[in-house]
This record gives C-alpha cells, sequence and structure tokens, in this order.
C-alpha cells in the first residue's frame, strides 16, 4: 500500500503523522483545495482550475516512498515552510509546478533515490520565489531524478542553494533562469544538465562549484543576458579522480560566460597535490549545435589558485578551460593544517557505495550467466578450490544456498544441495578422525574438534531447511550428537562463559543443534538447555569480547550475532547494551583511512622495503559484515559507513594473502545486509575523538575477566582515539589502555599503538610483542637495566604473567597487577585539534607516578608531555624514560631527532587513489636532564628492521623527569632542518608552551598545563 507520510515538527519532537487523504485535516496545517478526500495515486477527479494546490506552510517533513500523480499540468505544490519535501527510493511525484516561496522561511525539495517530475509550462516553478531576499530555497539531489518539461526559474528575488552529489537533474528544456537573485550550485556528483543560463537584465548571481570528479556528466554550456552588475564565480575542487575518465574531466562540455562582467574562475586543489607544471583542463567540448566550433571563451575570465603552496596559469585553448599548475615552494616540512579535509564529500562516499553496489550486482550477473551457461558447477568448484581457510567451503556452500533461495534462483540450489552433502558426509568421518586424534581427549571441547563440529552441523542444518537431511547421513549425525555431544563435555545441561572466543565457538555447536532439532521438543535436551543459559549469559548477563582486532571481529561477537540471526533472536541482540558496547567500540577502532587500527594481538604484514614500506593493519574479512549486522540491528549509519571504508580496501587493493576473503564481502545474508538504500555518513554524534570502555568482573579472576554468569562487573578502560575527522586521510591515532580480557596486552598501557596520517603509519608497533619496552610510551625499568634493553626473548601478547617468566622476573613487576590508573580523558578541542591525557597513580614501580598528555593537529602532528613523577613509598633506582620504535634503516638522524623513512598510505579507492609515501620526524625538543640515545635491541624478534629512539634517565627520590617529544609527517624532508630551528619549546614543571611553523607566517601554538586541559591557538 503506498503511504505518503506527513510529520509535523515541534519543540517537543515529532507531535503529528497522518498519511495522503484528507479533507483539510485540522491539526495538519496543510490546505488542499477544494476540499475533498484525496485517494493514493492521484487528485480527486472534480480539481477545477489552476487555484488548486497543496500548501506546505508548516514545518513538516513530507515523504514520497512510492509512485504517485499529482494530476494535471495545472496542479502545482507551494511550499512555504521551512519543512522538507523529500522522496526515497521507489519514490515518484508527477506535479504540475512546484514553487518554493514565503517570507523568512527556508524550504528543502530533497531528492535521497526517487523522481519529480514537473509537466508544466512557462516559468511557473520558481525557487527562491521571494523578492526582497527575506527567504532561502534548498535544492538537495542525492539520489533519484529531477526532470521538469520547461525553464525552472532558479531564483526569483531570493537566493537559492543546490547540492548535488548524486542523480539526475535534468530539465528537458536544458534550460535555467535567474531573476534578481543568486543561485548558489555545488555539484560533486551524478549528471546536472542545463545548456544555457539565462539572466534577466536585473543584479543576479551565479555559484557553480564543481566538487570533483564523480559526476557521470556535468553540462554547462552557455550563459545568457549577463550583463556588468552581475556576478559569475566557477568554483573547481580539484581531487585525485578528476582525470580519471580518459585523461579530462567530463564537467562542461563547453563553457560561454560572454556578455558578463568579470568571471571569478577560482581552482581548489582539495586533496590532491598536483606536479609542478601539470595541466588540469577543467572543462572541455564542442558548440552546441554549431559544427563542432569550440566555444571556449575565457577574455573575461580572471583565475584564482586557493590552495596554499600552489598558483596557476591560465591556458585554455579555445576548445579547453584549462590551467597550468605551478608548485610555490612549501614554506614548512609540515603539512598545512588544511592539507586535508575533516570529512569525506558526500560525492564520495556515493562513488565508494556505487563501486560496492557495482561489485555486488556483478557478483549476481555473474552468477546468473553462470547458470544460464550451464557452468555454474565448474564455476562453483573453481572457487571452492581457492577456499583454503578452515571452514571456507562450507561459507561458500552456504553463500549459495542462501542466494538461490532468497532470489528464487532454483538452480543453485540444484547444484549446492549435494555439494553441501557431500561436504556433510565427509565432515562426519573428520569429525570423528578428529575427536579421537585430539590431545584433549576423545571429545569436543577445543577448537581442533569444536570447528569441525560446527561445519558438519552448518551443512545439516542448511540440508534441512532445503528438506535433504534425510537418510545415512542423518542417521550419522545424530550418532555424532548422542555420542559426543548430548551430556558430553559442555553440553551437560547449562554452560555459562567468560566470554572467550572457544566457548563461544563451542556452543555454537549447541546452537546449531538446537535449530537443527527445534521442531523435537524432546530431542537432545541437555543440549538445548547449555544453549539457553549460555544465551541468557551473554545477552542479559555480562559479555564483552575477546580484546584483539581479529578475534573480536572473526570469533566470538561473530558467532553470537550468526546464533541470535539463525535462531530468529535478533530482538535479543537489539536489546542487549552488551553486544551494543561491542559493536560501537568496533567501529570507533577502524581508523579513519579505513584500516582497523592495531592492538595487543594483532594481524599485520609489511609490504615493500626500504622506502616503500607499507603496513597493512587487518581485522579479517568478518569486520564488515558484523557493523553491517550492527547498522540492522542499531540503525546507526555509522557503523555502515565505517564496514564500507573497510570492505573497499578489501575488494579493491586485496593483498595476496587476502584474494581469498574478496568473495565474502558480497554478502547477502541476513536479507538486506548491505542497505545499498542508505547513503551512510557520520552524525553529530560520531565526535572522532573519544574513550571506549569495557567490562570486567568485581570479584572473579583478579578483575581480569568476567565470571562465568557474572552481573557484578564494572567498567574499566580501553581505547584511547584522537583524531580531527573522518575522511580517509585524517590523523588518527589510537592508545591502547586495556588490561582485561583473553588478548589483552598487561604491559602496553600508555604506548601509540597506531598513528596515521593520509593512509600512512607514522607510529605503530609491528608484530604482536608484548613488553612496555617494545612499544610507543612511557617504559620505566630496574636499575640494573642498560635502557631501554630488557635482556630476554621478545615475546606475543599471551594469558597474564603471575610474575614467573622471565621478563618479569627481569624489570621486577608483573604488568597485569602493577599498573594503578587515576584518570583518562579524550577531548575534541576543535575540528583541527584533539587532546588526550592518561594518569597513572603508579606506574609498574610502587610510587612512580606517570603521566602522558597528547594533542593530535589536523596536520598529522602529534604532540606529547610525559611526566614521570616520584612520590610516597618510591626506593628509587628506576630508569624511566619515553621512546619510539623506528622501522629503519632512518633517512637522517641527528643527536635529539630522527627521521624515519617513509611510509606508504593504504586508503579506499585502490589503485587509482594517490597513495603518498610520508616520512616521519621525531624529535625530543625537551627532555631536562634526560639522555637521548638510538639504539637496536638485539633481542627484538624485528631487530633486523626495528630500532629504538628514546630519552631516559633515573628516576631521582622526588624527582619529576618531564619530556617533550614530537611525531610528524613531514612533507619536504629539504626542510627538516629549517623546521627544526624554527620549533620553540619553553616551560617547567609541567607548564610547557610549543610552537610550530605553519603556513603564511603563522604559528600553531600548544600549550600543556599541570591540571587542566591542553590549549592550541593560531599565532
Amino acid at each position: 500500500m503506498l503511504v505518503l507520510t506527513l510529520v509535523a515538527c515541534s519543540m517537543s519532537g515529532l507531535v503529528h503523522a497522518s498519511t495522503w487523504g484528507w479533507n483539510n485535516v485540522g491539526d495538519s496545517y496543510w490546505t488542499v483545495n477544494p476540499a475533498s478526500t484525496w485517494t493514493p495515486g492521484s487528485l480527486p477527479s472534480n480539481t477545477p482550475s489552476v487555484a488548486d494546490r497543496i500548501n506546505l506552510n508548516r514545518p513538516y517533513v513530507m515523504t514520497v516512498d512510492e509512485p504517485v500523480s499529482v494530476g494535471e499540468a495545472s496542479d502545482f505544490i507551494v511550499h512555504t515552510s521551512d519543512g522538507e519535501l523529500n522522496i526515497t527510493e521507489g519514490g515518484a511525484l508527477t506535479v504540475g509546478y512546484y514553487r518554493q516561496q514565503g517570507a523568512g522561511s527556508q524550504p528543502t525539495l530533497r531528492l535521497s533515490g526517487g523522481t519529480l517530475h514537473l509537466i508544466g509550462g512557462g516559468n511557473s516553478t520558481r525557487f527562491g520565489n521571494q523578492v526582497g531576499g527575506t527567504m532561502t530555497s534548498n535544492i538537495e539531489i542525492l539520489k533519484g531524478e529531477l526532470v521538469a518539461d520547461n525553464t525552472l526559474l532558479m531564483t526569483y528575488g531570493s537566493p537559492t542553494i543546490f547540492t548535488q552529489v548524486g542523480g539526475v537533474f535534468n530539465p528537458s528544456a536544458q534550460d535555467l533562469s535567474l531573476k534578481n537573485g543568486a543561485f548558489d550550485a555545488y555539484i560533486s556528483g551524478g549528471s546536472f544538465i542545463a545548456d544555457e543560463v539565462l539572466f534577466n537584465n536585473e543584479p543576479e548571481s551565479l555559484i557553480l562549484t564543481i566538487g570533483g570528479s564523480y559526476a557521470d556528466l556535468i553540462r554547462f554550456r552557455k550563459i545568457s543576458g549577463a550583463n556588468a552588475v552581475d556576478t559569475i564565480d566557477l568554483n573547481f575542487n580539484i581531487d585525485w579522480s578528476w582525470d580519471r575518465q580518459n585523461g579530462e574531466m567530463a564537467v562542461s562540455e563547453v563553457l560561454d560566460c560572454s556578455g558578463a562582467g568579470v568571471v571569478n574562475v577560482n581552482v581548489n586543489f582539495d586533496t590532491y597535490r598536483p606536479g609542478h607544471g601539470e595541466t588540469i583542463v577543467l572543462g572541455s567540448g564542442k558548440a552546441f549545435g554549431q559544427n563542432d566550433t569550440p566555444l571556449i571563451n575565457t577574455s573575461n575570465m580572471v583565475f584564482h589558485c586557493v590552495t596554499p603552496g600552489y598558483a596557476i596559469n591560465n591556458t585554455s585553448t579555445g576548445s579547453k578551460l584549462q590551467v597550468q599548475v605551478t608548485q610555490v615552494p612549501a614554506q614548512s616540512a609540515l603539512f598545512p593544517m588544511d592539507a586535508v579535509p575533516h570529512e569525506e564529500a558526500d560525492a564520495a562516499v556515493i562513488e565508494r557505495e556505487r563501486f560496492l553496489q557495482q561489485r555486488w550486482q556483478d557478483h549476481m550477473d555473474e552468477v546468473s550467466s553462470e547458470l544460464a551457461d550451464g557452468t555454474f558447477e565448474a564455476y562453483v568448484d573453481g572457487l571452492a578450490a581457492q577456499a583454503t581457510q578452515s571452514g571456507a567451503v562450507e561459507d561458500l556452500y552456504l553463500h549459495f544456498s542462501r542466494m538461490g533461495t532468497m532470489y528464487n534462483m532454483p538452480g543453485i540450489n540444484t547444484v549446492i544441495t549435494p555439494r553441501m552433502l557431500a561436504r556433510g558426509q565427509a565432515g562426519c568421518q573428520a569429525l570423528v578422525d578428529a575427536i579421537n586424534t585430539s590431545p584433549q581427549g576423545q571429545r569436543i571441547w577445543d577448537l581442533d574438534t569444536v570447528q569441525p563440529a560446527i561445519y558438519l552441523l552448518e551443512m545439516a542444518c542448511e540440508l534441512k531447511r532445503l528438506g535433504a537431511y534425510t537418510g545415512d547421513f542423518k542417521e550419522d549425525v545424530e550418532a555424532i550428537i548422542e555420542t559426543y555431544i548430548e551430556g558430553q563435555s559442555y553440553y551437560d545441561g547449562a554452560y555459562y562463559t567468560t566470554g572467550y572466543n572457544k566457548e563461544v565457538f563451542a556452543m555454537r555447536v549447541a546452537s546449531l543443534v538446537s535449530i537443527l532439532y527445534a521442531d523435537d521438543a524432546s530431542a537432545y535436551p541437555l543440549t538445548k538447555s547449555t544453549f539457553e543459559t549460555f544465551w541468557d549469559n551473554v545477552i542479559n548477563m555480562s559479555y564483552d569480547a575477546d580484546n584483539s582486532p581479529h578475534y573480536d571481529a572473526g570469533t566470538g561477537l561473530r558467532e553470537i550475532l550468526r546464533m541470535g540471526y539463525e535462531m530468529d533472536r535478533v530482538s535479543d541482540l537489539q536489546n542487549s547494551i552488551h553486544i551494543q558496547r561491542i559493536i560501537d567500540r568496533m567501529a570507533r577502532t577502524v581508523c579513519s583511512s579505513g584500516q582497523s587500527a592495531k592492538w595487543g594481538k594483532s594481524m599485520e604484514r609489511m609490504v615493500g622495503q626500504g622506502t616503500t614500506n607499507e603496513l597493512q593493519l587487518d581485522a579479517g574479512v568478518w569486520l564488515t559484515w558484523d557493523l553491517m549486522v550492527g547498522y540492522q540491528l542499531y540503525q546507526n549509519p555509522f557503523y555502515l559507513y565505517v564496514a564500507r571504508k573497510y570492505a573497499d580496501i578489501y575488494l579493491r587493493d586485496a593483498t595476496e594473502r587476502l584474494t581469498n576473503e574478496v568473495l565474502p564481502h558480497l554478502w547477502i545474508w541476513p536479507e538486506h545486509i548491505q542497505a545499498f538504500e542508505v547513503t551512510a555518513v557520520p552524525g553529530q554524534a560520531d565526535v572522532p575523538s573519544r574513550i571506549t570502555d569495557r567490562i570486567t568482573s568485581s570479584t572473579y579472576y583478579d578483575g581480569l575477566l568476567l565470571g562465568r554468569g557474572d552481573t557484578n562487573y564494572v567498567h574499566v578502560q580501553d581505547k584511547l582515539i584522537l583524531s580531527t575527522g573522518h575522511h580517509p586521510r585524517s590523523p588518527y591515532m589510537l592508545m591502547d589502555l586495556s588490561y582485561t580480557g583473553h588478548k589483552a596486552a598487561h604491559d602496553h598501557r600508555i604506548g601509540v599503538d597506531v598513528l596515521m596520517y593520509q593512509g600512512a603509519h607514522l607510529a605503530t608497533r609491528y608484530g604482536r610483542r608484548s613488553s612496555a619496552n617494545l612499544t610507543n610510551g612511557i617504559f620505566a625499568g630496574p636499575a640494573q637495566i642498560d635502557y631501554p634493553i630488557v635482556p630476554t626473548a621478545s615475546s606475543d601478547v599471551t594469558a597474564p604473567s603471575n610474575g614467573s617468566d622471565a621478563y618479569s622476573q627481569y624489570v621486577g613487576y608483573v604488568a597485569a597487577f602493577d599498573y594503578h590508573i587515576r584518570s583518562w580523558e579524550a577531548v575534541q578541542i576543535s575540528d583541527d585539534v584533539a587532546y588526550g591525557v592518561v594518569d597513572y597513580e603508579q606506574f609498574a614501580y610502587p610510587g612512580v607516578e606517570a603521566q602522558r598528555q597528547a594533542v593530535l593537529l589536523n596536520n598529522g602532528v602529534l604532540v606529547l608531555l610525559d611526566r614521570i613523577k616520584a612520590v610516597s613509598g618510591y626506593s628509587g633506582g628506576v630508569k624511566v624514560g619515553t621512546l619510539f620504535q623506528i622501522f629503519g634503516p632512518p633517512a637522517q638522524q641527528g643527536d635529539d631527532w630522527v627521521l624515519q623513512s617513509a611510509h606508504r598510505a593504504t586508503l579506499p579507492g585502490g589503485s587509482s587513489v594517490p597513495r603518498p609515501d610520508i616520512p616521519t620526524l621525531f624529535y625530543f625538543p625537551s627532555v631536562g636532564s634526560a639522555s637521548v640515545k638510538y639504539v637496536n635491541n638485539p633481542y627484538d624478534e624485528y631487530a633486523s628492521v626495528n630500532d629504538v629512539f628514546c630519552a631516559w634517565k633515573t628516576l631521582g627520590v622526588g624527582e619529576t623527569v618531564e619530556v617533550v617529544s614530537l611525531v610528524m609527517p613531514i612533507r619536504d624532508t629539504s626542510l627538516v632542518a629549517a623546521l627544526l630551528d624554527d620549533i620553540e619549546v619553553t616551560g617547567s614543571a609541567g607548564r610547557y608552551t610549543v610552537r610550530l611553523p605553519g603556513q603564511n607566517s603563522a604559528t600553531l601554538r600548544v600549550d600543556f598545563y599541570p591540571s587542566q586541559e591542553a590549549t592550541f591557538i593560531y599565532e
């Protein structure tokens, strides 16, 4: 049934809703003349004259989500409020005219997927229809199409703001008219077709901004009737994709502004930085209907470059509007503060979504083609041969089996069903063999037996759904359940978990048995009861993930989400504060670049050597699915936005290790998982800088884990995240403060695990090394240490030590228990600046306090102030300091600074995106009486590629050690010496001022204080 929703807005929220079909409804404040009842799809049959109209005269939102015609060409809508007419996916509205008017109003027409067709003649459709400029019209085209059969009057006395990031704007007459007002148009995507813009001999203004080349076509050929009183600004925002279409951008086919006064052509390079001397075509084409004669006329154009550090020269020809770029010598080795935007343009987001949707559709089309050609069997077998990871073949078969059912493609099931049966039959024997050879005894207990049981039962459940769970296979499965599951090991009627991923996997076995025999209440009651207690535990009592990027995304949480959907318990997931906390945290711990951040026990690999290092972090293929499910559950578009950035990197730039993991990003289950109808962008609540938390027991496992069925839990620190935006090139820093969970890195506490800028890693830790002397943080060691080298082999993050291991024995503290945090905070000081502080009242040793303050700037610079203080209970002898891990060999080096060789960026957008190689300068400008040194740690397993740069001293009784350090991405390495000379640090006793050179003689000033947030100003 067609529903046209009318929503009224007030200070108290939504107060009225109705559907289209009323007579002058009293509390709706809409008027329909004549007073007669509407029916969905048309105006009343007795509509008599041009006076018939709909008045949108209150701040309502009217949503059209299915096709409807408002009748004859004489009917029209008058929009006189601050409300919104929104035509969504599948919606279509046909009407004679549409007019935005009303003193003081700001009406909005938004197309977010549907079509508005204006069928009236003349200039009767008017925007900005208020002489005197007391209103503002708004037009937004995100998706969908605006079609007009005649000229549109885009401004009539008041300004109109037009934004297009997708869809089609196509008045069939291809003419726009301006009358006594300003038309401000921003176009960054879709198709915009307007052959002629007509000025009307009154003061008019045209501001046309082309925001990147995501558009399929922007045709803006000719401006007529302009004179000296009119103003024209043509703004071109160039980005990396500008020249992607056959070497020239597809913007203006022809542009002629002759007859106007001065025309300003403003060029901004946005996130793209061209080479010196490069020619950029702004517009090209041929005359409209004039035998291919060029009509580019630049005689009255004045060209401006608004990007700092660049200048342009007009090199236009008769057929091309173009400029030549000249790079002004850099004023500083640092990047400008505005070198990267804070947020992505909507057009870039939509381009990514179009790419992902096309890849998904290509997959669907490929399957259809294989079915039609009779080659689907070979196609599936080829994919199965590539599915080398454990469980990948089962996932592949489930993918296709669900596709066959959901999209009515029975040919798929004809092929897949016998393969699932064969896989299941083989799985029976494989499971029995695994049980008989397991070091855990003849039972289903650890992953060596639990995972084969899951794969077998997945095939059994899907075969049952298809009506093929019968015969010998069914008997074999039941024999396994009766022998090794029902009443055995975990499955004796009740099970409560600490949240460990292996325990969750084991409960997936119970859930699959429950699904398989849901229609038989008497079958396997102990196994079913076991699952119910577990489910109550993780949904209602307590649950948190393991505390590792790929473990969190690909093990426990994933399995719980699958159980919830497979067992039709989605509402349980939606209502669980524990599931929502984990999913939200997962979204926040994906870097702005789209890579997962790293901490603790992580996965990554280094690509390239020397000057082309590219560290690729990886949280596994399931992170995308988890976050897409998170959007389904909690309707937070940010989860979808992050999932798509992450998926983009996988699908466009999959490395050798990832090639077998591309297919799962084409998820089809659960239904509508991709939500392609939603354009997902961060919202106001998605502040880039924040802290995340975890829960742990206040009574069990020394507070390091949750107890089984624990309800007496506490919230504790997890991650501290600083960033200045969600743009893929925005800076992002993460410090892991956590100590709880099965994969926690107990000794990291205050180190920088990830610092990225423009997609390149500036400071990080390679591998899973567990000890504090292999981080980018404060490290305290014993008196005998040759700081910072601990003479024990580096080891991976593992279960918490009880103090008996070699490292703990040497340093004399136990990492799980000897750090006592006092406070931690993250603050978004401004769009350009983020601040964080972590304060420990005991840092490894009794009587030692430590505090780190961090300021992250939008140009990627991280300014740190570390304070280590001896207080009551300190007995002396501890060596303390600040250290950084340097991936060498260093490009340049001085007494108190090191220039790390360049690291290559990893960004969404694939190989077509410029991926800069960014070197990083580490500098200790103020260390007091500490010493600075650069050493290689021979006990580090990565000693061949990693050195340590540190400032350190022995902490005296009653002493405070203060170290100021800077981590800086470098734009021009030839200016490093000048940069070091220009940096100024003054202060003492916790009050420090750091001054850095900025652009255009500006100084970037950061002030630290002993007991308040840092501040930032431009001097």
